[in-house]
């Protein structure tokens, strides 16, 4: 993590949960189409979910959107010539995220699509288990 990176999450530290640890931060472009050049947003990836900072009003005020992977049913990538743009899709959000550095946002993709998987897969385990024990259950009377 660059300095910058790290006083970004020592600035949302408060709103991480006790055992929460941020993975990936990457910050909206200033300066490439689709920024924002007075107050870009901030991606968080952590290992629990996602937090978008959203400043406003030259940055006097902050929106926070959370969004946990077992709500995400999307994440698509989108890479233009300098910048890339995330499109993020889950139960009660919808919204693109523009002009993120490219090896980040491909890292962010990477990891949150990686995340969704071992929900799955967590989710359709749980599943099999209990379909085992019923047949179990059945099988004993």
């Amino acid at each position: 993590m660059t300095d910058t990176e790290t006083e970004e999450i020592r600035k949302i530290k408060h709103r991480l949960d006790s055992d929460e640890k941020v993975e990936i931060v990457a910050k909206q472009s200033r300066i490439h189409p689709g920024g924002s050049a007075t107050s870009p947003d901030i991606i968080f990836i952590t290992n629990k979910r996602i937090i978008i900072k959203n400043p406003s009003l030259l940055g006097a005020r902050e929106n926070y959107e959370s969004i946990t992977y077992d709500k995400i049913t999307s994440i698509e990538l989108e890479n233009g010539i300098f910048s890339s743009e995330i499109d993020i899709y889950a139960s009660g959000y919808a919204g693109e995220i523009e002009a993120i550095p490219k090896d980040k946002a491909e890292k962010i993709v990477l990891l949150v699509k990686g995340k969704m998987e071992q929900i799955l897969t967590n989710v359709k385990g749980r599943k099999d288990a209990s379909t085992i024990k019923r047949r179990e259950n059945i099988n004993c009377r």
